[in-house]
């Protein structure tokens, strides 16, 4: 494993905080939130009322092809820092799509936080 960069998943219970259940993997993926979440039903034993993900367009993505009548809520933390970044991009006269923004004016969008992850 030396000089090798991996990611720990983690799944948590909101209530009690307890690790459900861990995986040591090679990236943020579909397939890891897939292998975790089935994993914490099937090994850990654990029954599952909803998931809280950090938005990423892969995990998104999995949770509608594998379990979409499962609840599905974004990470506060997650989309608020997402939200921030879009912000700042947008008023940042450097950037591509920023529009040079000064002031306290700030362009507000409706966001979809779907396997795209876009704002109209």
């Amino acid at each position: 494993m030396a000089g090798e960069e991996r990611c720990l998943i983690v799944g948590v219970d909101q209530e009690t905080h307890d690790v459900v259940h861990a995986l040591l993997v090679h990236g943020e993926d579909g397939a890891s939130f897939e292998r975790l979440v089935r994993e914490a039903v099937t090994q850990a034993g654990y029954p599952l009322r909803g998931v809280v993900i950090d938005g990423s367009p892969p995990f998104l993505t999995t949770h509608a092809e594998y379990f979409p009548l499962l609840p599905l809520q974004v990470c506060r933390v997650h989309a608020s820092r997402r939200l921030a970044r879009r912000v700042m991009t947008a008023s940042d006269p450097s950037s591509p799509t920023g529009s040079g923004m000064t002031g306290s004016a700030v362009e507000t969008r409706s966001c979809r936080w779907n396997a795209s992850s876009t704002c109209t």
